[in-house]
This record gives C-alpha cells, structure tokens and sequence, in this order.
C-alpha cells in the first residue's frame, strides 16, 4: 500500500521541477533551488529521489503510462486500427503539465529513448513482415518518427486546436502512404 504522504511529496516535487523546466535547463537546476520551490528540506528530497534527473524520469514515465502505447498510436494515425485513447501529441498539447518535457531537448530525448524502449515486438514484427525490413531498422524508423513527433508538438505548440489538426492530418497522411502495407 503506498503511503498517501510520500505520493503527495512526490508530485509536489514534480510539479516544483515543471515550473522549473520552464525557466531554466535541467542541469542549471540544484537539489537545493528545488527544494526551496516545493517549499521542502534536501532531506525529503533524498528520501525520495537521488537526484534531480530522476524526477524528470518520474515525470516521463507518467507520461508514457496516459497516453497510447507506440504501436497503437502509429496504427491508429494509419488509420489501421481505431482507439478511444488519446495520442501523445494530443496528451502533451492538452496538459500543461508536460509542457516542461518537450520544451527542452535534453528532456525530450530522453522521452523518446524511454518510449522506443516501450515499444512492443509485436509491432516491430508487423511492420517487418508488412515492409520486409530488419528489426533493428523498423525500431530506428520509429524513433526517428518519434523524434519528429516530439519536435513537431514543440514547433506547433501554440497553434490552435483547428491549425493543429490541419498539420497533424498532412503528418498522419504522409505516415499512412509510407507505412501502407501492400
């Protein structure tokens, strides 16, 4: 059973190291400067997280958990399979509280190694049989789709919900053609 006190320190700190994310780079930020904000000592710091690297990873696979698993969201863009979840980049855009993990380029490369990481032999080996590609080049396919994804979601942040569809239907649309399986 989880102790109510330490998840709401947890997110505490998380949302202190958000604001943060938003004025300065991860590696300008101190243990110390982070503890002041979330109004806490080093030592509730420590009993908690190591450092502050691993809040951000907290932050990420909290991300990773809301949104659509990568094979899904790819084949639901494809228009191969249709889903009730929302899409990262949809999850991102809607929720501020993730704005932090795109925002900076050393955070969202670590989002999107975490994700590849995530993604499931299954859809490597559909997309392998489909292309007739090698494992190993489907999954950089996917990172680099992902690293796009990340970079477009950052780029169009502020669109509106209407601007962003219109590029989000060109992006799915140029997907569908490359990934249509014969």
């Amino acid at each position: 059973m989880t102790d109510a006190r330490i998840v709401k320190t947890k997110q505490k700190i998380k949302n202190s190291i958000s604001l943060l994310l938003l004025k300065k780079d991860l590696q300008n930020i101190t243990v110390a400067e982070l503890c002041e904000y979330a109004h806490i000592s080093r030592t509730t710091f420590y009993k908690n997280y190591d450092n502050t690297r691993l809040v951000v990873e907290g932050i990420i696979e909290e991300l990773i958990s809301e949104t659509l698993d990568f094979g899904n969201e790819l084949f639901a863009c494809i228009g191969e399979k249709k889903t009730n979840q929302i899409s990262m980049c949809e999850l991102i855009r809607h929720n501020k509280k993730y704005l932090p993990i795109i925002r900076s380029d050393e955070i969202a490369q670590i989002f999107v190694e975490r994700l590849s990481e995530k993604i499931d032999d299954k859809t490597v080996i559909a997309v392998c049989n489909a292309k007739r590609m090698k494992a190993d080049d489907v999954r950089t396919l996917f990172e680099f789709q992902l690293s796009g994804c990340v970079n477009q979601i950052r780029k169009n942040y502020e669109l509106t919900d209407k601007e962003w569809k219109e590029k989000k239907k060109a992006i799915d649309s140029f997907l569908k053609s490359g990934y249509k399986i014969d």
